[in-house]
């Protein structure tokens, strides 16, 4: 089931040289990690189905693998980096608040004593 995600995760880590001369390697690799993650559900679909004694069984083993294959693929595209930059953008805007603060309370306390 999981084997082509890894054969698409494989030709982005390997192939990435050859694609960046191109210049294409983000645009490929994405749409590799894409294709090969619905070709991935797409085979866990009928062995979980073949596999199950019932549709819900069916659907309750395929479910945590489907989630870590989606998981996985959204490693790859970059989602980490995505949480990373909104968890930097919004301690970003608390340290300016924060400084604001006491930059204001530095110039409330100046104009206290009359500079």
């Amino acid at each position: 089931m999981f084997l082509p995600l890894e054969v698409g995760t494989a030709f982005v880590a390997f192939g990435d040289d050859s694609l960046a001369f191109f210049g294409v390697a983000r645009p490929v690799g994405r749409g590799l990690i894409v294709l090969c993650l619905a070709w991935s559900l797409a085979v866990l679909v009928p062995i979980a189905r073949r596999a199950a004694s019932s549709p819900r069984r069916a659907f309750a083993a395929a479910t945590p693998l489907g989630l870590a294959m989606i998981g996985f693929a959204w490693l790859w595209l970059g989602g980490c980096r995505a949480l990373a930059r909104a968890r930097a953008r919004s301690l970003a805007r608390r340290a300016a608040r924060a400084l604001r603060r006491v930059g204001g309370g530095a110039r409330r306390a100046a104009r206290a004593r009359g500079r």
